[in-house]
C-alpha cells in the first residue's frame, strides 16, 4: 500500500435545514332584532386584554472546547488534551512542551531558546510546522541529549482519516514498517507489538533506526519509538526520537505515556 493512499485526508460536511409553521384565528358576532320598541342599549364593557406572558429564555448550551490544552500536574508532568482529535495523554517532566496551535506559540519558542540557546535553531524550525497535523512537540531540556545539534524530541501527530481509524492497529503499524523498510529504515523488533493503556486504549508499538539531518548540516544515526492509536476521527502517532546512545535511557518514558492515553467522551 502506497504511503499516499495510507495517509489520505478525507473531509465530510453535514447540512441540516429547519422549517417553521405559523397559525392564526378569527372571531364571529351574532345580531338579534325584534318588532318591539328599540330596547335601551346596555353598555357592554370591552373584554380586558389578557397580558401576554413573557417567554422564558432557554440558556444556550455551553460550547464544547476545541483546540489543545496543557495542564501542569503537581509532579511536574504535563497533561496534553487534544479536543479536536478526542484524546489526552501525559507528557514527562523536564521537557519543553510546545503545543503548535497555541496562540502564544512564538513566545513559547522564544522562551525555550532563551532557556537553552542550543535549541534556537530547532525553535525556529518549529514555527513552520502545520499545527493541524503536528499537535505538540516536546524537547528535552538537558543539553546532554543533544548530539551535533540534534536534540531528543517527542512529537504527537494526528492524521484525520476514517479509513485508517477503521483498520486494525497491527495492520496499520505493519504497513508503515513495510513502507519504511523500502526506504532504507531499519526496523527493530519489539517485545510487545500491542499495548493497552490504563483506560483500555489499544496501542501499536514500533521501533526503528534511521539517519536524520542535524542543525549543523550533517547527519546522525537516531532511534525512534512510536506509539500508534486511533480515536473516533484520527490516527494518532506519538514518536520519541533520540541519538541512538540515549535510546535505552529515554524509551521507558514511552511506556508511561502509553499507559496515560485516554479517549475523550
Amino acid at each position: 500500500m502506497k504511503r499516499k493512499g495510507l495517509f489520505g485526508f478525507t473531509v465530510f460536511v453535514l447540512v441540516l435545514s429547519l422549517a417553521g409553521i405559523s397559525c392564526g384565528f378569527s372571531d364571529v358576532a351574532n345580531i338579534f332584532a325584534t318588532e318591539t320598541p328599540t330596547p335601551t342599549q346596555t353598555f357592554t364593557p370591552s373584554p380586558t386584554a389578557t397580558p401576554s406572558s413573557t417567554p422564558t429564555q432557554t440558556p444556550s448550551p455551553t460550547p464544547a472546547p476545541t483546540g489543545v490544552e496543557t495542564r501542569e500536574s503537581s509532579g511536574g508532568t504535563t497533561v496534553f488534551i487534544d479536543y479536536d482529535n478526542n484524546f489526552q495523554l501525559t507528557l514527562p517532566s523536564d521537557w519543553f512542551i510546545i503545543p503548535l496551535s497555541a496562540e502564544d506559540i512564538t513566545d513559547v519558542l522564544n522562551s525555550m531558546a532563551e532557556e537553552n540557546p542550543d535549541l534556537k535553531k530547532s525553535a525556529d524550525a518549529f514555527k513552520n510546522l502545520d499545527p493541524d497535523v503536528i499537535r505538540v512537540i516536546a524537547v528535552n531540556k538537558d543539553s546532554k541529549y543533544m548530539v551535533k545539534g540534534f536534540s531528543a524530541n517527542l512529537t504527537i501527530t494526528a492524521i484525520k482519516d476514517k479509513f485508517l481509524t477503521g483498520l486494525p492497529v497491527a495492520f496499520v503499524t505493519g504497513s508503515m514498517e513495510a513502507e519504511m523498510e523500502k526506504n532504507g529504515v531499519k526496523i527493530i523488533e519489539v517485545k510487545e507489538l500491542i499495548l493497552t493503556s490504563d483506560s483500555g486504549v489499544e496501542i501499536g508499538v514500533m521501533e526503528f533506526i534511521q539517519d536524520a539531518p542535524t542543525a549543523t548540516g550533517g547527519t546522525i544515526s537516531v532511534q525512534s519509538r512510536m506509539l500508534v492509536f486511533q480515536t473516533g476521527n484520527a490516527l494518532i502517532m506519538a514518536q520519541l526520537v533520540t541519538p541512538r546512545e540515549f535510546a535505552g535511557e529515554l524509551f521507558p518514558i514511552m511506556h508511561e505515556i502509553a499507559q496515560s492515553i485516554q479517549l475523550l467522551k
